[in-house]
């Protein structure tokens, strides 16, 4: 799904679109009403966030975290990195050592300048036997002056201290963290109170309530236009959650109940963002035939199945938005934001039903298929119970090709059901 940049309030408003993950529902600027101008002459926003006060720490990992911590490098609008805390790279030509050059001038939120220490010491810290976030021996790091150090990788890690691919991981004091207990490492009291080097740095919290925090005036990129932001902690996707946007409560609300979506898009006062999901902890929709099944074995039935599926009309039953890209090929992120996605099979069912006869299935009238036992197969997708709905639709009932999708009862937690014909050799499967 597309990330849409907001051009006002640039450096602000940019920058709090890359928290958001799934929908993001956004106070536009210019509403007219009485509480909006109050807001704008403090410019302060406040966004609706799951977890509590212990949002920054490495245990939720999650993106308020780049508000006050910089990763190394960022992404542009083409996919590309661009440097923040590295200002420059090189590499050694079999790619396993790299050497990076920090950007000058950064300081820690207290006025310490960072170094090349700090990165060596947040990175022995993940291979800590005590911590376990990256597993020992990975690479070794050296530190060759107080801007520039070197990484070489012994095994494969994705995300960690190189810029090929690590515009995530943030990195922490060594002047305030060297001498804690690292087997406590995700309760140290340092992530309720932390002292950063981004653009954002702490003032106050209110434990299960809310995070306040502060534009950072030394910032490297200047002073950011919107001075406090609040994180004020809830459950973005629980039924209350848009009423908060509503009333004007907050601003901001990332992972929104979809099922709020189109009241929200018909108001003039809010704009809704789609952001792509990429980090790994993070699901993508999709179904995926298992080679391994008797059942989808041919690859000739694997394509039928995928062409008879009618990939929008099921993207309206889960509403999606329009441009949500259909793909049938792993991508990477740079593939997509330039465009390069390679064409998806289209919704064909009539070319379904003919290499499905090639391929030996028969279907008779209804949802009947095989030569004469044979039976059906359904599969359950699991997903967050409020984004499908309840209005069943089909793409074709004439054979094989025939599909359903729509939503369960509600003991099956919001699933959506896909169902089909099957030989006879088949058997019925579901999962979820």
């Amino acid at each position: 799904m597309s990330r849409i940049e907001i051009d006002a309030l640039r450096l602000g408003r940019r920058k709090f679109l890359q928290l958001g993950v799934g929908s993001l529902a956004f106070a536009t600027v210019g509403c007219g009403q009485r509480r909006h101008e109050t807001r704008t002459k403090h410019s302060t926003i406040t966004i609706l966030n799951e977890n509590d006060e212990w949002e920054l720490s490495p245990q939720w990992d999650d993106p308020p975290k780049l508000l006050v911590f910089l990763p190394l490098v960022s992404r542009n609008a083409k996919g590309e990195f661009v440097g923040r805390l590295a200002e420059s790279w090189e590499h050694s030509p079999d790619y396993r050592t790299w050497t990076v050059h920090l950007r000058q001038g950064v300081r820690w939120h207290d006025g310490v300048p960072v170094t090349a220490g700090d990165v060596k010491f947040t990175m022995d810290l993940y291979m800590h036997p005590a911590v376990l976030a990256v597993p020992p021996g990975a690479y070794s790091v050296t530190v060759l002056d107080d801007r520039t150090y070197s990484v070489t990788y012994h095994r494969r890690v994705i995300g960690r201290g190189s810029p090929a691919d690590d515009d995530y991981t943030t990195y922490y004091p060594k002047h305030l963290l060297e001498k804690l207990e690292p087997k406590e490492f995700n309760h140290w009291g340092f992530w309720t109170h932390p002292v950063g080097n981004g653009p954002y740095r702490y003032v106050r919290h209110v434990p299960k309530t809310m995070m306040e925090l502060e534009a950072n005036p030394d910032y490297y990129q200047g002073k950011p236009k919107i001075e406090r932001v609040v994180l004020k902690f809830g459950d973005p996707s629980a039924p209350e959650a848009a009423t908060e946007l509503l009333s004007g409560n907050v601003d901001v609300i990332p992972y929104l109940n979809r099922m709020d979506l189109p009241m929200l898009r018909g108001d003039p006062r809010f704009r809704v963002y789609e952001a792509m999901y990429r980090e790994l902890d993070m699901w993508i929709m999709g179904l995926f035939w298992n080679h391994r099944s008797p059942t989808f074995r041919d690859p000739k039935v694997r394509r039928a199945l995928t062409l008879a599926i009618n990939r929008r009309e099921l993207h309206q039953v889960l509403n999606l938005p329009e441009n949500t890209p259909l793909f049938d090929v792993i991508f990477t992120e740079r593939q997509f934001r330039r465009g390069e996605l390679p064409p998806p099979l289209p919704y064909d069912p009539e070319l379904a039903n003919r290499l499905l006869d090639e391929a030996g299935w028969r279907c008779q009238r209804g949802m009947g298929c095989g030569s004469g036992t044979g039976g059906s197969f359904a599969s359950m997708y699991s997903l967050y119970p409020e984004t499908a709905q309840t209005k069943p639709r089909y793409t074709s009932r004439r054979r094989c090709a025939g599909w359903g999708a729509g939503r369960m009862p509600a003991s099956w937690n919001g699933s959506l059901w896909i169902g089909g014909c099957a030989p006879a050799t088949s058997t019925l499967r579901s999962w979820k």
